[in-house]
Order: C-alpha cells, then structure tokens, then sequence
C-alpha cells in the first residue's frame, strides 16, 4: 500500500553555474546520438530520416514528463509527473536560473527467455533541464515526492523577490 505522506527529494545546489548542466546535456545528447545511429544502420544507412530517427531514439530512451511551472512573488514552484520514481531514483539540480530533473531506475523483467529488446515504448529514464522565470536561491529549494507527483519549490533570491515587488507596484 502506497502512503500518502510526500518523501523529500535531495537537491543538489549547483555552485559553478552552467558547468554541471552543460555536462549532463552533452552525455544526454551523446546517448540520444548514439541510438539514433543504431537506427540509421538498422535502415541501411538510408538517408533522409536523421530527424526521424533522432526523434525515435529519445522517444525511446527517455519518458514523457509533463511539467508545470507557477511563479509568485516569493517563489517558483515546479510540478512535475514522474511515475514508477522514488526519491532515490531522482537526481535534481538547481542553479540560479536553471532546473535540472533527471532520474533513473531499474525496470524488472520476468522474462525468462534471452530474447532481445529491438524497440520498447517505455523507458525507465526521465530528463528535463529548463530555464527558470526568475532568480532563485538554490540552497533554499525544497522538493516533496508524492505518489508519482514532484513538486520543487524554489524561493526567489533577495534580488530577484524585491524586483518582483517593484513591479507589481509600478
């Protein structure tokens, strides 16, 4: 039975801003160009799909995970659907100005028989690296796994909260 209590996620704080994201970008584009290659010589070598197959290759490598992002004064508050994670399966990095989910877990297989995989619908990867609305304080970010449901909230830096407010009265 699945409790109802929201587990907290561990954060990591970026200090070299940029680093740490470049690099996770490149190993996800070197994965994604790899398969896609696979696919490529799968054809024989046939050209005119390379979008085609790029589009393949991350569809089956990494899942879906639908997003949304609200923002207030003091805050910017990111929902995300990751079902089948637990916390230790999820890896989130903040930077100032970006957000960083990744995750990974094993999947179980009963198949009893050697056979091998040529092309699956399901993935037990998530990747998701976007640029945040406003300035936040990423050693003040929190995040809550509920059931299938993350939820990561970022307070906005001294800078960026004081902006917002002169803007609201302007």
């Amino acid at each position: 039975m699945k409790s109802d209590t929201p587990t907290a996620v561990r954060i990591v704080p970026q200090v070299q801003l940029g680093n740490s994201l470049l690099h996770k970008m490149a190993e996800i584009r070197d994965k994604i160009a790899h398969r896609a290659y696979e696919l490529f010589a799968f054809r024989g070598f046939s050209h005119w799909h390379d979008l085609d197959d790029w589009f393949r290759a991350e569809s089956e490598l990494f899942r879906a995970m639908p997003i949304k992002v609200t923002e207030t004064d003091q805050s910017v508050t990111v929902q995300a659907g990751v079902p089948g994670f637990i916390e230790k399966h999820l890896e989130i990095s903040v930077e100032p100005r970006w957000l960083v989910i990744a995750g990974t877990h094993e999947k179980k297989s009963d198949n009893k028989e050697k056979d091998r995989t040529i092309y699956s619908e399901t993935s037990n990867q998530v990747f998701r690296a976007f640029y945040l609305p406003a300035e936040i304080d990423p050693c003040k970010a929190k995040a809550f796994l509920n059931q299938g449901e993350l939820e990561i909230t970022l307070p906005k830096n001294e800078i960026g909260t004081q902006l917002a407010a002169k803007k609201a009265v302007s």
